[in-house]
């Protein structure tokens, strides 16, 4: 009697094995999670995995390609020249099977800040991307194709303050607010690349209204080591030359315009006894970006 009871206890584990056997095909499966067994890349296809906790069976599904390169570092592939003074830097997909690469202006620069500059001025400022300064910044056009006076916008890496400045020159148009011209109210260097196309803004305004006297002219109108793109700075440009004060650069404890409006009477400028008045007679010193 026993040994028949063993028996059929054997019988019925088995019968109830068999129902949890996913052998058996009557198995509901305990799947886990997905989880990645190979990372999909930016040009492959990965794959994930997920496993069943009765039986371990396994199940498998593609990720889709990431198209999100993986890039190196950057590395210089052309230096600079005096003709062409910012070199060319690429880096490279670091993904297998991808030949992804990327080219960029910058890595090297034939200029430092002090060297004498293609229109034989002095550099004072150079957009090489290091600590907090940008690598290149744009300077606003103005205009359309055509037009006196029009300029496009261009990307700019260097400054460069013009060899000699003017003296005894008005910033004009007092009691007028020159529409197109950067304004602000406080001081602030959020003017950075504009002074080129403000300069431009303040000329063609006052062509035929005022005198040779005005600021923005006199800038406009320069021409050294064959460059005549010289402009009267921004507000936030002449601050940077300001900052770079010293012999090499002839600076002077004067009040010294910029391009950037206060007001309809007024008009930003920086230096020792400086006065922002319209009609005030101060120091001009011009650069141009390039």
């Amino acid at each position: 009697m026993k040994k028949s009871l063993i028996g059929m206890l054997v019988i019925a584990l088995a019968l109830g094995m068999a129902v949890v056997s996913c052998d058996s095909g009557g198995c509901t499966h305990d799947w886990s999670s997905w989880s990645v067994t190979t990372a999909a890349t930016c040009v492959a296809q990965g794959i994930e995995t997920r496993t069943c906790s009765v039986c371990s069976e396994t199940e498998q599904r593609s990720i889709i390609a990431t198209g999100q390169h993986s890039y190196g570092l950057w590395a210089i592939t052309t230096d600079a020249t005096q003709e062409i003074p910012v070199g060319q830097e690429t880096r490279t997909c670091q993904s297998d099977g991808c030949t992804e690469s990327e080219t960029r202006t910058g890595g090297s620069f034939f200029y430092t800040i002090g060297d004498t500059g293609p229109g034989n001025g002095k550099i004072f400022y150079v957009a090489d991307g290091q600590e907090d300064r940008p690598l290149g910044f744009y300077v606003e056009g103005y205009g359309s194709p055509g037009d006196t006076h029009y300029f496009a916008g261009y990307t700019a890496h260097y400054l460069e303050v013009a060899p000699h400045e003017d003296n005894d020159w008005l910033w004009g148009a007092a009691g007028t607010l020159i529409p197109g011209v950067t304004t602000y109210h406080v001081n602030m260097d959020r003017d950075f690349g504009r002074g080129r196309k403000d300069t431009v803004t303040i000329v063609a305004y006052l062509s035929g209204i005022m005198g040779p006297t005005v600021a923005a002219e006199k800038a406009y109108y320069q021409t050294h080591g064959d460059k005549n793109d010289w402009f009267l700075p921004s507000l936030g440009e002449l601050r940077k030359l300001l900052l770079n004060e010293g012999e090499e650069f002839e600076l002077y404890s004067v009040g010294y315009w910029s391009s950037t409006q206060m007001n309809d009477v007024a008009a930003w400028s920086l230096g020792m006894g400086s006065n922002n008045n319209k009609n005030t007679r101060q120091f001009v010193r011009a650069v141009r970006a390039f």
